[in-house]
């Protein structure tokens, strides 16, 4: 992760890996994210990650579970479903009076508490990650805060692939 040198001293990521609240492993890969320019997606991804999945799936209503998952579905990437879940969530936050906002989650076969404790991480990590400094070592070109929301496909190849590469990026080695 790089987190410990040579010397087993904790490194400047080290030190910001230790204020994250969440994985190393997972705060990894949001460290690298902000320097990739793609840390709004890294975000939910990995708030995602630290939760129970929100989604119901009732034994007695399977199919009709994943139907309603359906929409939100990414044949290439379960952290794209994320996104789009994430998305939807967030519109229908926007849009609808919390107990309109239960019931759209209830219907889709959503926990309605696992989202809002999903929404809660995102929004935690984000302030903690807006206090941390810049790594040294990795300067990027590209500029901070840009999305990866898939104008391009190799921003959209970067969120299909992120978790991985941006825990284990070049100059580390894998376990």
């Amino acid at each position: 992760l790089g987190a410990i040198d040579e010397n087993n001293q904790l490194t400047q990521l080290g030190g910001m890996l230790a204020r994250l609240p969440i994985d190393p492993r997972i705060g990894r890969m949001v460290l690298a994210a902000r320097e990739e320019g793609c840390l709004e997606e890294v975000l939910i991804i990995a708030s995602a990650l630290t939760v129970q999945d929100p989604r119901e799936r009732p034994m007695d209503m399977q199919q009709a579970a994943d139907e309603a998952h359906s929409k939100w579905r990414d044949e290439n990437s379960d952290f794209v479903a994320y996104l789009h879940l994430w998305r939807w969530y967030e519109e229908k936050r926007a849009h609808l009076s919390t107990s309109q906002l239960r019931k759209a989650c209830r219907t889709s076969f959503l926990s309605f508490v696992r989202m809002r404790e999903w929404r809660d991480i995102y929004h935690q990590l984000k302030d903690v990650v807006g206090e941390l400094p810049q790594v040294r070592e990795r300067q990027r070109e590209r500029p901070r805060g840009k999305s990866c929301r898939g104008q391009r496909p190799r921003e959209k190849n970067l969120i299909q692939q992120t978790p991985a590469r941006l825990l284990y990026p070049s100059g580390t080695s894998t376990p």
